[in-house]
Parts: C-alpha cells; structure tokens; sequence
C-alpha cells in the first residue's frame, strides 16, 4: 500500500473514531468522559491485535519517515512543530474571531441556554469531535513517522498530559472556561515540569506524582477563581 494511501487511511480512522464518540455523546447522551475512554480502550486494543504488541518497524517504504523529520527551517525546526504553529494559529483565529469560536463557548458553559437561544448545540458538538479526532490523527501520523514505526503504546497515558494541560491552562472542566493560549502555556509549564524532573534525575514514578501535584493544585486554584468570579 502507497504511503500516502495508508496516511489517508489512517486519518480516516480517526475521523470514524469521532464520529463514533459523537454518535454516543450526541444521540444516545451518555457521559463523554466514559465514551471517549471506552473508544480509546478499543482502538488501543485493535491496535494491539494488529502489532500483536510489538513494534512494528521493519518493511516499512523509505517515504514513511519523511513527514515526521522533514526539516523546513534549516536543520534545526522540523515539520511537526511547524504544523504546531499552525494548528495553534489556527485555533487562537477559531476562538476570538469567528462564530464557531462563539458557539463552543457558549455550548459549553449553558447548554440549555444555548439550545433555546436557537444554536444546534448536536450538529456543534459533532463538528468539535471530528475537528479533534482530525487534529488528534495528524498527531499520530506525525508520530509514526518520526519514530519510522508502529508502536500500540506509543501514546501511552498522553491522556492524562491533556487532562494536566488543559487544568494548567485554565480550562474548566464543567466547561465555557478556557482559551487556547491558556492551553499553550500549560503545555509550556508541563514541558518544563518535565524536564526539570528528568533533570534532577527522578524516576518516572515520581514524575507521575508531580503530574497528579499539578493537576490537584490546578483544580483548587481554578475552584477558587471561578467562586470569587460568581461572588
């Protein structure tokens, strides 16, 4: 199979994860935390049957690694960070100056509110899982490439990286809270957390226990701002 045909493949399962999440979230009304959990449990596990949970790295075509380390910028930027940009341009263009930027927010912090004041709160939030699962399949072909393999675990507990960013970023979870710079210097603080632990030497057991630090300390913060901000 071309590489370019596999790519396609690849980002169209993704999309069909989505659609799946939204299909259940949407329609049949059961909490997300629980879809998109059981979703990744189940692609995780087929990727898994697939692999048979090695790596899969060998009669690869030489295209495959392309994409993931193209340099774009001399030697030193490659093309992964350059999509980052991007995307993160993209989104901050998404949040302060179109509709849909207005629409996210306002499903998010009432959405009784938002349905009776006309906004088709299901078409919405169908696009917002695509436009995720979009964004979350560029990422996973980036990764392979750059890693020139398959691997089942190769993003292994990023989930919980997202929760962090995203409390560290000052997005709330009830939702209608949150910006995508926010989101951006989470990233930044998680990334220096990190380093700094690898740094010193500490085992990634301790790492985990500084994340779920971050991520209490985030969520009492955030409570605290948001009852002075109701006051």
């Amino acid at each position: 199979m071309p590489t370019w045909l596999a790519m396609g493949c690849a980002l169209l399962g993704a999309l069909s994860i989505g659609a799946l999440n939204a299909l259940f979230v949407v329609r049949l009304r059961i909490p997300s935390i629980i879809v998109t959990l059981g979703t990744m449990m189940l692609a995780r596990g087929i990727a898994q049957v697939i692999t048979q949970g090695s790596q899969r790295n060998t009669n690869l075509p030489a295209d495959f690694g392309f994409l993931g380390n193209l340099s774009v910028i001399g030697n030193s930027v490659k093309l992964p960070v350059v999509v980052m940009a991007v995307l993160l341009l993209v989104a901050i263009f998404i949040e302060r100056r179109t509709v849909f930027g207005r629409l996210t927010f306002w499903t998010g912090a009432n959405p009784v509110a938002a349905r009776l004041s006309g906004i088709d709160r299901a078409r919405h939030v169908t696009l917002l899982y695509l436009l995720s699962a979009g964004v979350a399949g560029i990422v996973g072909i980036l990764l392979a490439s750059e890693f020139k393999s398959g691997f089942s675990n190769r993003g292994l507990l990023m989930e919980f990286d997202a929760l962090v960013i995203a409390l560290l970023g000052g997005v709330a979870i009830a939702g209608g809270f949150g910006s995508v710079i926010g989101m951006f210097f989470g990233a930044i603080i998680l990334a220096i957390v990190t380093s700094a632990a690898t740094g010193l030497v500490l085992s990634p057991d301790w790492q985990f226990i500084l994340k779920a630090l971050a991520v209490f300390l985030a969520i009492v913060a955030q409570s605290w701002a948001l009852a002075r901000r109701n006051k």
